[in-house]
Parts: structure tokens; sequence; C-alpha cells
């Protein structure tokens, strides 16, 4: 593949993010994040058997990619304090249990006892 067809494919790629992060699909958006690293590593082994200045038609490729990407950041990093807010949020309301639980109700932790002997 040339450099060229490499931006193309991580172009590509960050597309399918967004789409991945529109739907909130964090494992289908780290999965493609790990295919983007693999293309990258492939264009930095081609730039280091072929270290070359960057032509107009790369360089406008490579400004859509940096859009994208930008967008996509913005988008993951939302999504995330989201996450964090809903988690500190759990954590309250565990504590608010925890302080206004009955500490008398031993059953539902311990379970219960039958006696088996039949009535006395």
């Amino acid at each position: 593949m040339t450099k060229r067809e490499y931006i193309i494919e991580l172009i590509r790629l960050t597309k399918l993010q967004a789409e991945a992060l529109e739907k909130e699909e964090v494992e289908e958006f780290i999965g493609l994040l790990d295919k983007r690293q693999e293309v990258l590593e492939q264009i930095q082994t081609l730039h280091e058997q072929y270290p070359e200045t960057m032509e107009q038609h790369e360089e406008e490729l490579v400004n859509e990619l940096k859009a994208l990407d930008a967008k996509n950041q913005i988008e993951f990093e939302r999504q995330f304090e989201a996450v964090k807010e809903k988690l500190r949020e759990v954590r309250q309301m565990k504590a608010r249990e925890a302080c206004y639980g009955n500490p008398y109700d031993i059953a539902r932790e311990e379970g219960m006892f039958f006696d088996k002997r039949g009535p006395r």
C-alpha cells in the first residue's frame, strides 16, 4: 500500500469510530483504536523506508483526518465524563443506603432459620 492509501484507511477507521461513539459502543471504539494504531505503525515503517516530503493531496487528507480525530476526541471525553458522573452518583447512593439501612435487619444478609422438627 502507498502512504496515501494508508491515510485513506485511517480516515475510514476514524469515521467508523465516530459511528461507534454515536451508538455509544465503547468496545467497538477501542477495537477501532487498535486497528488505527496498526495502520499508523505501517505508515511509520513506510516513512522510515522512504522518507519524503508530503504531497499536496496527502496534506489535505491528513488535515481531514486531524479534524475527524479532534471531533472524536471531544465526543469520547464527553461520554467519559458522563460515565464518571454516573459512577459518582452510584457511589453516593450506596453511601446513603449504608447510612439509612436498618442495622438490625440481619435476616436479609444471613438467611433464615427453619425448624424442621415440626410443631411441639
